[in-house]
């Protein structure tokens, strides 16, 4: 399966994209709520987006942090945790990546890996970033 969302009590807990995935044109893969938008490119040698900016939010108060992992090479295991409670586990591989939504996470590498990951900023520190399961 090229595009899996992992979803639990009607909410999206990760959405994970495979590295062959290979439907052309541009499709996003985010809830349209969720703050940190994932979309996919494949496009034909010339097209064109037109250059544009992005406009600034007035409020983010009780956005909720966002994920997005993305395997260069290498193997990684994510736990996906709801309510504390293993809820699944995927195995990603070079190209993959998984936007995590919802709930938590843990990462485990089974092999030498490099590993792009995004989050949302700005950085709160360490004492108010995480909570552990």
């Amino acid at each position: 399966m090229a595009v899996e969302r992992i979803e639990k009590d009607g909410r999206s807990i990760s959405t994970v994209i495979r590295g062959h995935y290979d439907r052309d044109g541009v499709r996003f893969f985010s809830e349209p709520e969720g703050s940190l938008q994932l979309g996919l490119h494949i496009r034909k040698g010339g097209e064109e987006v037109k250059p544009h900016y992005h406009r600034p939010f007035t409020s983010v108060e009780g956005l909720r942090p966002e994920e997005f992992f993305y395997v260069v090479y290498g193997r990684v295991q994510v736990d996906l945790y709801d309510e504390g409670k293993l809820l699944r586990t995927i195995v990603l591989g070079p190209g993959d990546c998984v936007l995590l939504s919802d709930g938590g996470h843990g990462v485990k590498f089974l092999e030498d890996t490099k590993m792009i990951e995004i989050k949302q900023g700005p950085y709160r520190g360490a004492d108010e970033e995480k909570e552990f399961l």
